[in-house]
């Protein structure tokens, strides 16, 4: 492991929640306060015996000059469970920059975490952060994409289905459909009734709203909040559903039932994984997609050595990206 000795990294400590959020109010987000650090990190239904962001200083000033996060989750399949990170909110004072800080912190972070704890490193890069994350170890997987559309670019061509039902709901009735969709279920992450709680109960973000559908013997979810965007349109996102939806017309209908509950909806916003049902769908419809990935999804095994391009955990591999469900919730 290279390391540049000008710097040390170390866990975050309390001084350090003025200089982080700082930084990350101008860089990442337009509001990031303690409320958002709490709710993140010391309220999470996972945690570990450190709050785990890596701050990096100089050694002979003792200066702080960056930092990266890993956000402790956990990843499931069948009855595999697996404990991850998921890195998130990092950055790097720009006269600091191109010295290998970024990757001195995941080196520092899979030191420690080498014999206990999390198992795999997860990352949703932008583009930009994308070679660091390689030259750290990790592994380019699958793409995201976002999309906005307007609500009646969905109404041409839907399959009527008569038996539907979509109703509000709550995380505990959202739980229960989680539990008897899990067989047969591609690698995502594990949805407890605590997680769910934490996610979208109390959350700070935004006001989520479940929904529970059924039709036939088919039954799931979808999350789903609004916003008013910068341009004063009011925007619905698609956070979060389960399991991952067989064919896109039921996907589609399911959201014609659900813009019922909301008024002057301008646009939908979907994050879908490239060339998943959903994504096809779209460019079938000719919605055009933003014109790069949102984000590339990176992996790092923590507890042992990547020899070649995959990730192995009991001779499944983690690293084939038609294994994973993705929403926009798991991104942090």
């Amino acid at each position: 492991m290279i390391t540049n000795p000008e710097y040390i990294v170390r866990w975050f400590k309390e001084v350090d929640l003025d200089y982080y959020m700082f930084h990350l109010n101008n860089s990442l987000y337009n509001q990031y306060d303690e409320e958002r650090f709490q709710w993140k990190f010391l309220l999470s239904p996972y945690k570990l015996d450190i709050v785990p962001i890596a701050i990096v200083e100089e050694r002979k000033t003792g200066r702080s000059v960056g930092f990266n996060s890993f956000l402790p989750l956990e990843i499931k399949t069948d009855n595999t469970i697996i404990p991850i990170v998921q890195g998130c909110d990092g950055y790097v004072e720009r006269d600091h920059r191109r010295k290998g800080l970024f990757q001195q912190t995941i080196h520092f972070m899979t030191d420690y975490f080498s014999d206990q704890g999390p198992e795999l490193l997860l990352g949703f890069n932008f583009v930009e952060s994308l070679g660091a994350a390689e030259k750290a170890g990790s592994i380019s997987t699958a793409l995201i994409n976002r999309w906005f559309f307007t609500p009646n670019r969905i109404e041409i061509g839907l399959d009527h289905i008569s038996d539907l039902s979509v109703i509000r709901t709550n995380h505990r009735r959202v739980h229960d459909i989680y539990q008897l969709n899990l067989r047969n279920q591609v690698f995502h992450l594990h949805r407890t009734q605590e997680y769910l709680d934490w996610r979208f109960n109390k959350s700070p973000l935004r006001d989520y709203i479940l929904f529970e559908y059924q039709t036939g013997d088919h039954s799931g979810y979808i999350v789903v909040s609004s916003i008013e965007d910068e341009e004063g349109k009011t925007e619905l996102s698609i956070d979060d559903y389960f399991p991952v939806f067989p064919d896109a017309n039921l996907f589609f209908t399911i959201l014609q039932e659900i813009l019922k509950e909301f008024q002057d909806i301008d646009v939908i916003e979907l994050y879908t994984r490239n060339n998943d049902v959903l994504d096809r769908a779209l460019i079938q419809i000719g919605l055009e997609k933003d014109q790069e990935p949102r984000y590339t999804l990176i992996m790092k095994q923590i507890k042992k050595e990547i020899t070649g391009d995959q990730i192995l955990r009991d001779g499944v591999n983690l690293s084939n990206i038609e294994n994973w469900h993705i929403t926009k919730s798991d991104i942090y």
